[in-house]
């Protein structure tokens, strides 16, 4: 085979590639493991769907062009910083990238449509991902407690109930009664009268 032929269809192949890979341009990482999919279309109107809600974590943008000549970008963004995108979306063109998002509220912009701007709400990523197996756990643990709880109750009301102790647990003395500050001396008057009858007897 003639090799002018051969190096003419590797630069066309080469050329080909490259033209595909300027025609749809995006930045962002990669989609990771477990990454939430999210696909979106360029229209004339702006985004579709113009807001969004997804949980918190790695999410994966697909974008496709449905038929807009005006609208061949989309944009995540944080205030004015743009997170991910991609441009150069032809009719009939796509593209993806991927973020890591936090809880909180982002900006879909598709720019060029009649309504570019869209909400992307990110929802806190742990109520996202509790399984149904940790929510039966959940559940279990939570009738283990009410269930001992009831059990420890109906026990120790009786005895309590009743004025008497509980198991392992005792019931503080009872002080004796504090007498009157006049009796005290009333006592003593008495022992002191008691006293010197006996000595008089002694005498006698």
């Amino acid at each position: 085979m003639n090799r002018s032929l051969v190096r003419i269809a590797l630069a066309a192949t080469a050329a080909g590639a490259l033209s595909l890979s300027i025609a749809a341009c995006g930045s962002g990482g990669d989609a990771s493991a477990g990454a939430k999919q999210m696909s979106f279309k360029l229209t004339d109107a702006g985004c579709d769907p113009h807001d969004a809600k997804v949980p918190a974590g790695p999410i994966a943008f697909d974008v496709e062009n449905a038929g807009s000549a005006s609208v061949t970008e989309f944009e995540v963004l944080a205030g004015d910083t743009i997170l991910g995108e991609v441009e150069n979306l032809a009719d009939g063109l796509s593209g993806s990238f991927s973020l890591t998002l936090d809880e909180g509220e982002y900006t879909l912009r598709c720019t060029g449509g009649s309504d570019e701007d869209g909400t992307l709400t990110v929802t806190a990523g742990a109520e996202a991902q509790t399984s149904p197996e940790t929510g039966e756990a959940i559940a279990q643990y939570r009738d283990y407690l009410e269930q001992n709880t009831a059990e420890l109750v109906a026990t120790t009301a009786g005895p309590v109930a009743r004025g008497g102790g509980v198991s392992g647990l005792t019931r503080p003395n009872t002080p004796p009664p504090v007498p009157p500050a006049g009796a005290a001396r009333e006592k003593r008057l008495a022992e002191t009268d008691a006293s010197d009858r006996h000595g008089i007897l002694c005498v006698l």
